[in-house]
């Protein structure tokens, strides 16, 4: 979700940068999948500056990714596909970063 959008319908939310809190949270397969379309969709958007890429359960905490950092989100992701082995993520992730 692009963050101007989350600053209209939540107020008093708070932000931290995704590198802080990634390894902190056990992502499902299917979150995972989440993710990698969020960063392919938002990937040519001028707009969206910077993305909300999850919400804690229960608090109104976001982690966010600036734009600069889709490559380096990619990476994590890309290890954390070897890692449940979920390779056809992986194909989609190398295609994807060729075209950031």
């Amino acid at each position: 979700m692009n963050i101007r959008v989350l600053d209209k319908i939540e107020s008093a939310w708070i932000k931290y940068d995704w590198k802080e809190v990634i390894n902190r949270v056990s992502f499902s397969n299917d979150e995972i999948d989440t993710l990698i379309g969020m960063i392919d969709n938002f990937k040519s958007n001028r707009g969206a500056k910077e993305l909300a890429l999850f919400k804690y359960r229960q608090l109104p905490v976001y982690a966010t990714i600036v734009k600069s950092e889709y490559g380096e989100l990619l990476d994590w992701l890309y290890s954390n596909c070897i890692d449940k082995e979920m390779y056809e993520h992986c194909k989609r992730i190398i295609e994807l970063k060729k075209r950031l």
